[in-house]
């Protein structure tokens, strides 16, 4: 009896090796197709419309999307990103290529409680960073209609925004000044950030919508407060723990 149990729990062992072999070497496989199928394609609009294809294979109901203005030959880590972590993702090389995208799918319905914004190539300093030398926006010019878009896809009230540009809450005043418009909790790095560990050289910072420093009137608050007040106030933003976007 002990020697039959053994042998059948052996069986059922060596088959589950097989069976974790077998889905190891299939996600192997199925991710270098991916990687492949990228580095075949030559515009961001065919990167995009890729990605739009593992988006709703691997995760069509994801509440998290990941918007990432990647160092050159990053766009296999975002592929990747979506295959193995089930995170809607796309890329860009410029906002007006990430605002068209962010309406198109605000069109199908789609609504984010976590919003990841990256920048991780060169480009304008701010927080949010242009890849493509041809273009010279930034959130520093107006937003380019990335805050209207953004808007669309968000669950009001409810959605994280997390800008991931290195030194993003360097400047707090900039960092409000999107809260506030957007009505919603925005979230970015002082300091260099590490997307991959997901954690800041100095420490997160997030900013509310609320109490507003655009709508208060700027006599009153001069003369209650002074400007200096109010940046040593930091705007009303705080340190926090970690930054609320996961990555699992």
């Amino acid at each position: 009896m002990n020697r039959s149990y053994s042998k059948i729990r052996n069986i059922q062992e060596s088959n589950l090796r097989l069976e974790k072999q077998f889905i190891k070497e299939s996600s192997d496989n199925v991710q270098n197709k991916i990687i492949q199928t990228i580095s075949s394609l030559k515009s961001v609009d065919d990167v995009n419309n890729y990605f739009t294809e593992l988006n709703n294979t691997h995760a069509p109901d994801s509440s998290k999307l990941v918007l990432i203005f990647p160092g050159y030959g990053q766009y296999s880590i975002v592929a990747s990103t979506i295959y193995l972590l089930g995170i809607n993702a796309q890329v860009f090389t410029s906002i007006n290529d990430c605002v068209k995208v962010l309406n198109n799918l605000a069109k199908q319905g789609k609504k984010y409680s976590q919003i990841y914004i990256g920048s991780h190539g060169g480009g304008n300093s701010g927080l949010l960073y242009s890849i493509d030398e041809g273009d010279n926006t930034n959130l520093g010019s107006k937003y380019g209609g990335l805050i209207q878009s953004l808007r669309s896809i968000t669950l009001p009230g409810k959605t994280n925004i997390v800008f991931s540009a290195c030194g993003g809450a360097n400047s707090r005043l900039d960092l409000k000044w999107v809260a506030e418009q957007m009505n919603e909790n925005i979230y970015a790095s002082e300091g260099p950030y590490d997307w991959i560990a997901n954690t800041s050289e100095k420490g997160f910072w997030m900013c509310p919508p609320n109490p507003s420093i655009n709508t208060t009137s700027p006599t009153q608050w001069l003369d209650a407060h002074g400007y200096g007040k109010m940046r040593q106030n930091n705007y009303f933003c705080k340190r926090v723990e970690s930054v609320p976007f996961s990555w699992s």
